[in-house]
């Protein structure tokens, strides 16, 4: 009962899953072979087939235009972040999307509860629509959007290697340590979200060597269906949400004050004398390296299924 409440204040808060999800695919992908193929760009003309709901005021990117070849690689890598364009904000999609922070977040997220018998949270189920319209289209010879398409599928299935995305804030701090003061509990988990996850962009952006190794070294995931790849990722990660969370306020003490904190860049360089960071480079590195697991595996799956 207290994270439920606790997640109907996060509500007006939600954060994305992962900020880099380009620098991650393009890590992740950078191994897999067969994706050299060139794709021509084609108009979007899957209305009928797909029709879920979308944010109406939505409008889609061409990319790329400066390449006088597209491959299925820059496909893949340069639309990863597209369904956090606006897709999926602003819509109505289920009674208890409140608790998520919205449609956006009800469809990137995946809270759950009493050992993970209830869940909040759609994000296996949109990574497999997103992977059966590919399927859809590579039928039709459309390789680019079945590649696109792909992508978005990738983008839903990367979420949820974030441990952050599978437990917003330890119930146990919520009761003890913030004293049951659902304000402050929800102004300090945005900023442990929201620091995180720029923190991680400026360290893939950067180049951190660590990080990439994460990223590509690790051999592939295999899986059965796509959602339930997802939901095995989710489950995966989730016992290094509570540590991650820890470390975090371990390392940046400041984001444990009660009002909205937004760090530059100069305050994300990695502390080396602080006792705490190897660890929290430690676990972010292990939920990369799952995450580009899963998603060689979903490329791969794709490719033995399709080409």
């Amino acid at each position: 009962m207290f994270l439920l409440i606790f997640l109907f204040w996060l509500r007006g808060t939600p954060v994305q899953a992962w900020n880099g999800h380009k620098q991650i695919s393009a890590h992740a992908l950078s191994s897999v072979q067969g994706l050299d193929q060139v794709v021509e760009k084609t108009p979007y003309t899957y209305d009928i087939v797909d029709n879920e709901q979308y944010n109406p005021s939505f409008e889609l990117k061409y990319l790329l235009k400066e390449l006088p070849e597209i491959r299925a690689y820059d496909v893949l890598v340069s639309y990863a972040q597209e369904p956090d364009w606006g897709l999926d904000s602003d819509l109505e999609l289920h009674t208890l999307q409140i608790l998520t922070g919205g449609s956006q977040g009800w469809r990137h997220q995946r809270y759950t509860i009493f050992g993970g018998q209830i869940a909040f949270g759609t994000a296996p189920q949109r990574a497999q629509h997103f992977y059966d319209l590919a399927q859809y289209a590579y039928s039709l010879g459309d390789t680019y959007w079945a590649y696109r398409f792909l992508s978005r599928s990738m983008h839903y299935l990367q979420d949820m290697g974030q441990p952050l995305h599978s437990l917003p804030l330890p119930t146990a701090d919520f009761v003890f340590q913030y004293k049951l003061s659902l304000k402050k509990a929800a102004r300090v988990g945005e900023n442990v979200h929201h620091n995180l996850e720029s923190f991680i962009l400026s360290q893939l952006t950067g180049e951190r060597q660590s990080f990439i190794d994460a990223l590509e070294v690790g051999g592939t995931k295999s899986f059965g269906s796509v959602s339930q790849g997802a939901v095995e990722l989710n489950q995966a990660v989730r016992p290094m949400a509570e540590r991650q969370y820890f470390l975090v306020l371990k390392v940046w003490p400041d984001l444990a004050e009660p009002t909205s904190i937004r760090m530059n860049f100069s305050n994300y360089v990695p502390n080396e004398t602080n006792p705490h960071m190897e660890e929290l480079l430690s676990i972010i590195g292990d939920s990369l390296t799952l995450t580009a697991q899963y998603s060689r595996g979903l490329i791969e799956k794709f490719q033995a299924e399709n080409c």
